[in-house]
């Protein structure tokens, strides 16, 4: 069984803090109106104008000017929230009572902080980064894959809210494949990023690539006995990666019926090139 994570992204547009800003805002202004509470000021007119000249900043990385209008924007929905608050001390009216709370945690929440939101309609969106040179941040849910090692078939798919460590994932990926596929997994290979914590059910041997450690010789004994790199036909070595199993099942494909081999070069049988 082969283990791995990814990302499931969401239906959200890239939540830039002008975007999400100038959506609180306008949702405000719309809900508002809707309920009969008649602003001071609204901004419609400005408000459009200023999101799309942060992005214009943004992208000549004239970010002085990107953070002032940024600031203007957060005044701007902090002036509407508090104008409600004012006409309606108690609690928002009905239309504004599931907007209120996503809005205020949009108007205080800064590009450092734990636990932000990026979307309104999918609250458990998270950013995640998965080191792609393409995509650094993907926003979405974490899920959990498990693969059988030769045919290459998903047996087990489930989805990790709160961007756990890989290596915590590994149990509840196995439970659920050995539950779909009512058979005792015995083995599993990971990547380095399972490294650190064998969290696995006690019956499953976890294989990482680089577990095994390379052994120095020791002094008066010959190295090519104790050098692990090297060939071996003393001792059956015993597969640490999925690399190396998969490199053991397909044999020498580049030279399947032996023909490339001189016996005048002693027992190794090394390959002619």
């Amino acid at each position: 069984m082969i283990l791995d994570t990814t990302v499931m992204e969401k239906a959200v547009a890239y939540p830039t803090d002008s975007r999400l800003l100038e959506k609180a805002r306008e949702r405000l202004v719309v809900e508002a109106q809707r309920g009969g509470i008649e602003l001071r000021q609204n901004y419609n007119r400005l408000g459009p104008r200023l999101a799309c000249q942060v992005g214009r900043y943004a992208h000549a990385k004239q970010y002085r000017r990107m953070r002032r209008g940024i600031k203007q924007q957060r005044t701007w929905v902090g002036r509407i929230v508090r104008d409600i608050e004012r006409k309606h001390p108690e609690a928002p009216p009905l239309p504004l009572q599931t907007l209120w709370e996503p809005v205020r945690q949009w108007w205080r929440q800064k590009s450092k902080d734990r636990h932000k939101r990026y979307a309104l309609h999918a609250p458990k969106v998270e950013c995640i980064s998965k080191g792609k040179a393409r995509t650094p941040y993907e926003f979405g849910v974490k899920v959990g894959v498990a693969v059988t090692a030769r045919e290459g078939w998903v047996v087990g798919c489930r989805s990790l809210p709160g961007n756990p460590y890989d290596g915590h994932t590994v149990s509840t990926v196995i439970e659920q494949a050995a539950i779909l596929t009512d058979r005792t997994i015995r083995q599993a290979w990971a990547d380095q990023g399972y490294r650190g914590h064998d969290a696995g059910p006690a019956h499953v041997t976890m294989h990482r690539p680089g577990r095994r450690k390379q052994s120095r010789a020791a002094p008066g004994h010959d190295s090519a006995l104790h050098d692990r790199s090297g060939d071996r036909p003393h001792e059956k070595r015993r597969a640490s990666s999925g690399q190396e199993l998969a490199e053991r099942r397909r044999g020498r494909c580049d030279d399947p019926c032996g023909f490339g081999r001189c016996k005048k070069l002693g027992e190794r049988n090394y390959l002619v090139r």
